[in-house]
């Protein structure tokens, strides 16, 4: 019997040496941390896997960013909310709500609403600083000039460098583009993030739909997601002192109230996230966050995890 038990002990390790080194650590670095990839259902049945925006809307789901009006739509061509925008926009940074509780400044924000961390952030970095007159007008739906500003905003408050500029040409409309948001919009405008209707024009005082939202969103979080892996930190802005705008008026609220209202996002709040880390040996491939919840859905790209006579695991 003992001479049996260490023949399989030494056949063992005679298998185990020939696997490659690094194969092996990787195994063992991804033991906690790595979750099967599976394919996302998709619950809406107002998105068709043949939409344009099929792909952005799984991906804000997948990701955690925003979900549908109820279980089973996500009505694409409906609006979106600034306090809606501003909760993806916290999101995307991966803030802890339980950090910003408290009063906004803006009293048409109640401490307890679903967005009330996710605009107290945004007002803290400087990001929002509302529509004027002490209101951050939650329900207003954004318009495409307010929501290149919160972007722009975003990528200061925390030095998230632009995409390469792309686009030489300048919207034609762009007289049009109230003076706040110029600048921003000429930004996203030529770095390619904000893209006009195919006319030329950018048309800033227009709503925001759903469905270019989450178009948006998905280009945004990349962006930043590759921030994060090429920095290997939290997306946490320098600390310095911010010049509030003095200009009450710097957001004109020129968008109409919402007479749906947002109380259908009210299962967005509390929204647990991980953070899914791929190594190779001390080496970092890839990093991904995931809805608790919700399956993770892809894995690094071939191009950073092939290797010669290794496998990937």
């Amino acid at each position: 019997m003992t001479r049996r038990i260490v023949s399989m002990i030494l056949a063992f390790c005679i298998i185990l040496s020939a696997l490659p080194i690094q194969a092996l650590a990787t195994v063992v670095q991804n033991t906690e941390t790595a979750v099967e990839p599976e394919t996302i259902q998709n619950p809406f049945l107002d998105v068709r896997e043949t939409d344009w925006f099929y792909e952005p809307v799984m991906y804000a789901l997948q990701n955690g960013l925003f979900d549908g009006i109820s279980d089973t739509s996500f009505s694409p061509q409906g609006f979106m909310t600034r306090a809606m925008y501003v909760t993806v926009m916290g999101r995307i940074a991966e803030i802890n709500p339980d950090d910003y509780k408290g009063s906004t400044e803006f009293y048409d924000v109640p401490v307890d609403s679903w967005y009330a961390p996710f605009v107290k952030w945004a007002k803290e970095e400087g990001i929002t600083t509302g529509v004027g007159n002490g209101k951050f007008n939650p329900n207003g739906l954004i318009t495409r000039e307010q929501m290149a500003t919160l972007i722009a905003r975003f990528f200061d408050a925390y030095k998230i460098p632009y995409p390469e500029e792309t686009v030489t040409s300048t919207p034609l409309d762009i007289d049009s583009v109230s003076d706040y948001a110029k600048e921003a919009v000429l930004k996203l405008w030529r770095c390619g993030i904000f893209e006009g209707s195919g006319s030329g024009r950018f048309n800033p005082k227009k709503n925001a739909s759903r469905a270019k939202a989450a178009i948006l969103s998905m280009t945004i979080d990349g962006i930043v997601e590759k921030w994060f892996v090429e920095t290997g930190r939290k997306p946490v802005p320098e600390e310095e002192t911010k010049e509030e705008p003095q200009k009450p008026d710097e957001n004109p609220q020129d968008e109409p109230i919402n007479p749906v209202g947002d109380s259908d996002d009210d299962s967005d709040r509390n929204v647990v996230t991980y953070t899914v880390t791929f190594m190779d040996g001390d080496k970092q491939i890839e990093r991904f966050t995931v809805k608790k919840g919700k399956p993770l859905s892809k894995a690094p790209d071939n191009s950073k995890t092939a290797k010669e006579g290794y496998i990937f695991v």
